[in-house]
């Protein structure tokens, strides 16, 4: 129905591009048609290129929040968790009230790396690498999707550098692709923004860790490394596999702790991840708080605004008491 409409409005050049958005609720699994989250994600990412974005919200606690991610992520929407009758309602009208406040349409950013660099992203956001050739270096491109007027999304990418001389430059750049609310049908082209330069300079161990870091950013950095860290563990619990969830926490622990030394406003955060260490590997979490701490994640993550009227809390308020 949604494809029929957006024929129709391409037949119609110079009127105003409908948004398009198809809402997914579900209270279960996928099980008949395609059911991969692999499969939905391939299919969720085409109807955006084609300007189809997908919203899921899950219902319940037996639904399969791996499948409606794929469709979310991949989608350029949100993926949303319902308890209660009342907050179907509830993001239902808050996806509408987002929709009309959508200023731009799947937005993607794009980093390129020198040779023999590595970026890897510090988050759930659904990406795609492209291998460089020769003297070319990978290109990383990530899906925002689309943003309401006042919104800002951090993603945070994690670098592994390649070899080189000291004194010796390299620099990654990063650009935003996206396509205006406002457009016409025939002028919806993508807009690419300047290309920001970050320059490395390859130096001694010693003169790299003499380095004044930018607390502001390095609690970013923290913030996006913690919520990540929450989603691959209780992921890992959900799927019974408890002792690899405990062993992530512990391994990502020892590096995070080091992380934040000195980094004010960390000590909660780490505090946080203490109380999860002790309990993700004794027994699988209940359903929907396993689903409620993933949410919650996702939404610090994104800087995405909680639409249900109940407020649920950070993701570790959700852990056994």
């Amino acid at each position: 129905c949604v494809a029929e409409a957006m024929e129709k409005q391409a037949a119609r050049p110079g009127s105003a591009v409908l948004r398009n958005r198809v809402v997914v609720l579900s209270d279960g699994q996928a099980n008949l048609g395609i059911q991969e989250p692999d499969e939905l994600s391939r299919h969720a990412a085409e109807l955006r290129a084609r300007g189809l974005l997908s919203t899921a919200v899950g219902i319940g606690e037996s639904y399969s929040d791996t499948q409606l991610e794929a469709i979310a992520a991949s989608g350029g929407g949100r993926l949303h968790h319902a308890t209660l009758p009342q907050e179907i309602v509830e993001l239902v009208l808050g996806e509408l009230e987002e929709l009309r406040a959508t200023v731009i349409e799947s937005c993607d950013l794009v980093g390129d790396t020198p040779t023999g660099f590595r970026a890897e992203l510090v988050g759930d956001y659904a990406h795609q690498r492209e291998r460089g050739r020769g003297r070319q270096g990978d290109r990383l491109t990530c899906v925002v999707g689309s943003l309401p007027a006042g919104a800002s999304r951090t993603l945070v990418l994690k670098l592994t550098c390649g070899a080189g001389e000291l004194g010796d430059e390299a620099a990654v750049t990063v650009l935003a692709r996206y396509r205006s609310a406002g457009a016409s049908v025939g002028e919806e082209e993508a807009v690419e923004t300047a290309p920001v330069r970050c320059t490395l300079q390859f130096a001694t161990g010693k003169d790299c860790l003499a380095q004044r870091r930018d607390p502001a950013r390095a609690l970013t950095a923290a913030t996006m490394w913690q919520f990540a860290l929450v989603r691959a563990a209780t992921r890992l619990n959900q799927d019974g596999e408890l002792a690899r969830a405990a062993a992530l926490v512990e391994k990502e622990m020892r590096y995070f702790r080091r992380y934040c030394e000195g980094l004010p406003g960390a000590e909660t955060m780490v505090a946080a991840l203490r109380r999860l260490a002790a309990s993700i590997g004794e027994a699988r979490y209940a359903p929907v708080m396993a689903k409620e701490m993933r949410v919650a994640s996702t939404k610090g993550m994104r800087g995405e605004r909680e639409l249900r009227v109940l407020a649920r809390g950070s993701w570790d308020a959700h852990l056994p008491k």
